[in-house]
């Protein structure tokens, strides 16, 4: 059995793009044209140019959003509040979904 490897430099690009530390620009009509005529020649693109892997000939820029690790780490907090809100929020709904099933279900039990 082969052991995989994972790339975890990948991975945590994937991240970075995930929670928008890093994004995707697309280029211009003109400049994708521009591009495009420069693969057929078979020179290479410009530093920083790549291409969308699912589509013919449509390319992005790569942007890095300039943040200090201070300010990184704050939106990373913020994004986990969010999440516990979020987690909070929906617990809410299923303590007060159960609480009515119980209260008509004692309601029905003692009509009888």
């Amino acid at each position: 059995m082969a052991i995989k490897l994972v790339d975890l430099k990948k991975e945590i690009e994937a991240y970075k793009f995930d929670f928008n530390f890093l994004q995707k620009i697309d280029c211009s009509m003109e400049e994708n044209k521009k591009f495009k005529q420069m693969i057929k020649d078979g020179q290479p693109l410009p530093e920083g140019i790549h291409q969308y892997e699912d589509t013919s000939y449509i390319f992005y820029q790569v942007c890095e959003i300039e943040l200090t690790e201070k300010e990184k780490d704050e939106y990373i907090i913020f994004k986990q509040l969010e999440y516990l809100r979020s987690i909070k929020n929906s617990m809410l709904f299923f303590v007060i979904l159960t609480i009515i099933s119980m209260v008509i279900t004692i309601i029905a039990l003692n009509v009888r």
